[in-house]
């Protein structure tokens, strides 16, 4: 068989880029995931690269990106394309890292503050930044980001109107720098944010966890849970707390307690 026929074979995707090529690239993309890490010490998710690399005017999927990281990519791949330097990109590393022979040296946490500070300055950016900016920073208790879903059926269902489609595309830029403001204020309203934060200059950052606690209490069940703890005894909060804390390890194991306010 020639080596235009194994090019063009589905099976033969691999051995068309070459294998050494693609285990390199999965064994180098794995490190990354492993040594450059959140404030909190986790993993940054397959989805977290997908959102990043679609919101910033590249295109991937969690399919595509698991499969990169079994050694196993799918279709018409290149371990030189667009799709894998901007991968490349969400990391702080240089294009030709999963390349090179011999990359230059990781410094887990030198990444790590690159990426972060990368984020904190989405607040003062474009509107589309601003937006990917309030969805990666107020997440859910455990971490993932709001459904695009979910927040326009909130939108809807408080008076707004707008599809998880047009959300996603705001995103990802596809709506321009200059949405309507009413779809702005929508969404700023979800995040308990004004829609002051996607036109000032230098807007404050937002306190993520602090967000979420506001969203979380617009649940009547949340909003009558923290009543009745209100009602509790002091030493009677503690037992509840060390309780929920309990569960919420059973339910995750990664979960990190936060810390005693007493204790500070």
């Amino acid at each position: 068989m020639s080596e235009d026929a194994s090019a063009e074979s589905p099976s033969g995707a691999a051995s068309a880029v070459g294998v050494g090529d693609v285990e390199r690239l999965a064994e180098r993309l794995n490190s990354l995931f492993e040594t450059v890490l959140r404030a909190d010490g986790s993993e940054y998710s397959v989805s977290d690269v997908v959102r990043w690399v679609n919101a910033t005017g590249g295109s991937t999927s969690r399919e595509r990106l698991h499969a990169m990281r079994k050694a196993t990519p799918p279709g018409r791949f290149s371990v030189d394309s667009p799709e894998v330097h901007k991968i490349a990109e969400f990391f702080c590393v240089p294009h030709g890292y999963f390349q090179e022979e011999e990359p230059c040296a990781i410094d887990g946490s030198t990444l790590a503050s690159l990426i972060q500070q990368r984020h904190n300055g989405y607040r003062r950016g474009t509107i589309p930044q601003r937006v990917f900016y309030l969805f990666s920073t107020v997440t859910q208790a455990d971490g993932r980001p709001y459904p695009a879903t979910d927040v326009a059926r909130w939108i809807n269902a408080n008076g707004g109107k707008i599809t998880n489609v047009y959300i996603q595309k705001l995103i990802s830029g596809e709506r321009g720098e200059r949405p309507q403001s009413s779809y702005l204020q929508w969404i700023g309203k979800f995040f308990g944010v004004g829609i002051s934060f996607f036109y000032d200059d230098n807007p404050p950052e937002i306190d993520g966890q602090y967000q979420n606690a506001i969203i979380m209490l617009r649940n009547p069940k949340s909003a009558e849970l923290q009543q009745l703890y209100g009602r509790l005894t002091p030493l009677q909060q503690e037992g509840v707390r060390r309780l929920m804390i309990t569960l919420a390890k059973d339910n995750d194991p990664t979960f990190i307690a936060p810390s005693d306010p007493d204790d500070e």
